[in-house]
């Protein structure tokens, strides 16, 4: 049989496998939602993520497919990433797996600030993506408290954020007309939007109006008017595949994530007439999101087998197949030292169109280095000052670093079985009196000498 043969059939058996996979639960006719059960403070100011989706039924996508498919033999990781399973999935030999925060998506805010999905579906905020401490969950993370998030985004005037949760429906924020950009107020349902995992915006050039570009769960790009999101969605692109998101580099290129979690690029500028760059010209990384810095090197979220969690790394070189490498090895933490894009181009990267609002009008001065540099050092400095004021008393900012908290949560774990595993030992010793009263009064910081008896020392008499 000739290998072409080959691939067709086994794509064909992936396209059966997805169909059937994400349309189980209209096959079965199952569906079980109940109540919402609020998790304590102490619980969600842990390392852990609590498992509080039991009684949850989200419809499935190709995203959970290609964790199903690509990590089938790490259930660690299957249960890590995706929050809608349960503890009953998440067990090995009966024992509930552990789950551990970190993040799974990115977004660019316009105060600087990284905005980040969690696997527990909550928001986090961080001033630098370099930083140790996040800060969060912020307030009203979930759509009707109920629904955990996939990924966050902005809205084309970027003053509210946009999210999609689980249910595969979209969200944005009420308008806070305090905030420059609508973070912590409840959100609302966009109606008529539905089956989608992923989304950004195109602008029509003749009209000025935006389009969602939009992934659905079936892993393919449609298209939606803004203002008239209830519309049928029509089919974008020449691509054959199923994707999992879709990014802009800094000179108009599409970049996409695959269904094996590397990032391709489309070969033309016009993407949609375009494919996507051949399997052998990825990024060979396994990376959830991906976020440029302002040196145009890319953050990525790159999957850990063996912890089965991401970690935050940056890219060397400015091309999307450059690997990531671990920030305390990274030779370019800081893109201070050569800042070459602006937030704004940042937030458009992901957001696919130019953010209407008028932020930082001051990145005009990006131009010239040496103000650039200037300005960078002067929001460095507002930046410390504002994480010292959010650190005093008269504020209820919560930041914590997960990295020191999940290394407590081990160590404490461990403490825990050493303690249990001594107290097995002495209580089947019979002869733990005995060995007690040997070694009463045995000085172990001031041995005896070879050939004597060490004797307790004499308690000093008061005078």
């Amino acid at each position: 049989m000739k290998p072409n043969m080959w691939k067709l059939i086994i794509l064909a058996v992936f396209a059966i496998l997805v169909v059937v996979f994400i349309y189980w639960d209209d096959i079965t006719k199952t569906t079980a939602i109940e109540k919402f059960v609020d998790v304590p403070a102490d619980v969600m100011n842990s390392a852990r993520v609590p498992y509080e989706f039991d009684n949850y039924d989200f419809p499935p996508s190709i995203f959970e497919v290609a964790i199903w498919y690509g990590y089938s033999e790490s259930k660690l990781i299957l249960c890590q990433i995706i929050p809608a399973l349960g503890s009953k999935e998440c067990n090995i030999g009966g024992i509930e797996i552990v789950k551990y925060k970190f993040p799974v998506s990115l977004a660019r805010l316009p105060n600087g600030k990284t905005a980040a999905v969690f696997n527990d579906g909550r928001i986090y905020l961080k001033d630098r993506l370099i930083d140790k401490l996040w800060q969060g969950p912020i307030k009203n993370s979930f759509p009707d408290r109920t629904i955990p998030l996939r990924v966050i985004t902005l809205n084309p005037e970027a003053d509210r954020l946009v999210g999609v949760g689980y249910d595969n429906r979209v969200y944005i924020k009420k308008k806070d007309p305090t905030a420059n950009v609508s973070l912590e107020t409840e959100w609302e349902l966009i109606d008529g939007l539905s089956d989608v995992i992923y989304l950004l915006y195109e602008q029509d050039q003749t009209t000025g109006k935006y389009n969602y570009i939009i992934i659905n769960r079936l892993g393919k790009v449609v298209s939606v008017p803004v203002d008239k999101p209830d519309t049928q969605p029509v089919p974008v692109g020449n691509i054959q595949e199923p994707v999992l998101k879709l990014i802009y580099d800094p000179e108009g290129y599409m970049m996409a994530l695959d269904v094996n979690f590397n990032l391709r690029s489309f070969e033309k500028k016009e993407w949609k007439t375009s494919q996507l760059s051949q399997p052998n010209r990825r990024n060979k990384m396994s990376v959830l999101d991906v976020l440029y810095d302002k040196d145009q090197l890319m953050f990525g979220l790159v999957i850990i087998k063996e912890t089965g969690m991401t970690e935050v790394m940056k890219q060397e070189d400015a091309h999307f197949m450059a690997p990531f490498v671990p920030l305390d090895l990274n030779k370019y933490v800081d893109s201070a030292l050569d800042m070459r894009l602006t937030e704004r181009t940042i937030i458009q990267t992901k957001l696919g169109v130019v953010p209407g609002q008028g932020l930082l009008e001051e990145e005009a001065l990006d131009d010239d280095v040496n103000m650039a540099y200037q300005r960078q050092l002067l929001e460095d400095k507002k930046r410390l000052r504002d994480f010292c004021a959010n650190r005093a008393l008269r504020t209820d900012a919560n930041y914590k670093n997960y990295d020191v908290l999940r290394s407590i949560d081990d160590n404490a774990t461990k403490i825990e079985k050493l303690t249990e595993a001594i107290q097995d030992l002495i209580s089947f010793d019979p002869d733990q009196k005995a060995i007690k009263e040997s070694v009463l009064g045995i000085d172990v910081i001031n041995p005896a000498p070879s050939g004597t008896t060490s004797s307790p020392s004499p308690t000093p008499s008061n005078t």
